[in-house]
């Protein structure tokens, strides 16, 4: 490892993206939390810029948050899937429900002609 903190830099820009992007999620989810918290612990426990060992486990970390965070995005878009999905069904339940009752009133107007006929041709 060379004597520069470039090498830091790039986890802490890394570590600033991944937190970035979970606050643009606007969600709170605890894992994503722990992960990033996790990252930001073990790159805070980088003394120096040749301590490899400490260097990848920050590397570690911060790969795991982004992990993490990549899985809450991909949950995050089924659930706008699903919850469309329940939107659609919900929309045609509503059509389906006001057929069947349109249909319900078209069956009972014909019930009663046909008992009206029925009447008017008993009385004849």
């Amino acid at each position: 490892m060379t004597g520069d903190w470039s090498t830091v830099e790039a986890l802490m820009r890394g570590l600033g993206s991944v937190k970035a992007a979970a606050d643009a999620l606007e969600i709170s989810d605890a894992a994503i939390a722990r992960a990033i918290s996790g990252a930001a612990d073990a790159i805070g426990l980088i003394h120096h810029p040749g301590d490899r060992e400490a260097i990848l486990r920050a590397h570690d970390a911060l790969k795991a948050a982004r992990s993490a965070l990549a899985s809450l995005k991909a949950e995050v878009a089924r659930s706008s899937v699903v919850r469309s999905d329940a939107h659609d069904l919900a929309a045609r339940s509503q059509r389906l429900i006001e057929k069947s009752s349109q249909v319900r009133d078209d069956a009972s107007r014909a019930l009663q002609r046909a008992e009206d006929l029925v009447r008017s041709k008993t009385t004849d």
